[in-house]
């Protein structure tokens, strides 16, 4: 079945989905467990519109407001365009790293080139207000990667993220922008024409609906998500406290490498680099270091112990 067809069907399930968690006011958790109790009635991929007695009763709600609230979400869902998908764990395209959280984004809103999702991807974020040191080094990283041909997913945060994603298109890189925003808003406006433009010649992601208005907690989600899709990490520059710390204890701690720079382990004032360093994971960079000679070593079959870090907390 190709992406149409598939973003179609799922396209009437998400706003079913949608139209649950709103009118019933459910955590993500609740609705999928609901929304298995409702599949061994109807079919989920059928508008919930014609299935209101039996929604209705599962739901233990007045008819009314369901249908109140699926016509309130479905207006918000025509946003979607007909390049941009709507797909779920079950189809071929979902990244199969997303499986192996404990709850994965039942949908995932896409636009663009959607085989780059079945590609290997190396994820890159960091800081938002960065030294001229970091900049140089994500675009010398940046470069190398692009020229090899490999995936680079990232945010479109300032910083590290924007550099990312602009030196990865002007090498006509493999682009892919992870947003902490449903495709039709934009989190950073300056990245506004940036984003569009990935839509376009690369591929954005969202988990998060089109009837969703943007939160600040989205941020945290996306680095989680972020972690668990890439095959490996590097962080170019970060700060104490800063949110791609987050992605840093998660990819360790699922036995992926995270990459940082010698001048990051050297800054004696940051402690998150030091907190880390045990880890058989960790791999240290120096400028001018070439990464794919690093890939190609087969630096993860190291024979390093492997230390448990699942205590290791990078915001002490």
């Amino acid at each position: 079945m190709n992406i149409e067809k598939v973003s179609e069907r799922n396209f009437i399930y998400a706003v079913n989905y949608e139209t649950i968690i709103a009118a019933l006011s459910l955590s993500e958790s609740s609705a999928v467990s609901l929304f298995d109790t409702i599949s061994t009635h109807v079919s989920i991929y059928e508008p919930l519109v014609v299935h209101i007695k039996t929604y209705q009763q599962v739901c233990g709600v007045p008819s009314s407001l369901l249908i109140d609230t699926y016509l309130s979400v479905k207006k918000a869902f025509v946003v979607l365009k007909s390049n941009e998908y709507v797909i779920t764990p079950i189809d071929e395209w979902y990244p199969k790293g997303l499986l192996k959280m404990h709850l994965p984004p039942p949908f995932l809103y896409v636009k663009g080139n959607v085989s780059l999702l079945k590609e290997p991807l190396t994820g890159i974020t960091g800081a938002v207000n960065p030294t001229s040191q970091g900049i140089t080094v994500t675009k010398e990283v940046v470069n190398e990667l692009a020229q090899h041909n490999v995936g680079i997913i990232s945010g479109l945060n300032k910083g590290v993220e924007g550099a990312v994603q602009l030196t990865n298109l002007s090498k006509n890189g493999k682009a892919i922008a992870l947003l902490a925003s449903p495709l039709h808003l934009v989190s950073t406006p300056a990245h506004a024409s940036l984003q569009s433009f990935i839509g376009e010649h690369g591929l954005l992601i969202s988990p998060f609906s089109p009837n969703k208005r943007h939160e600040r907690w989205y941020i945290s989600l996306q680095k989680e998500l972020l972690a668990y899709i890439c095959n490996d990490m590097i962080i170019p520059e970060e700060r104490d406290g800063g949110g791609s710390l987050r992605c840093a204890y998660l990819v360790l701690n699922s036995h992926k490498h995270l990459y940082i720079y010698q001048h990051t382990l050297d800054n004696r004032s940051l402690l998150w680099p030091r907190k880390v360093a045990k880890s058989p994971f960790l791999v240290i960079l120096k400028k001018g270091d070439p990464i794919i000679k690093k890939f190609r070593l087969g630096i993860s079959k190291r024979t390093h112990k492997i230390e448990d870090i699942s205590q290791l907390s990078l915001f002490d």
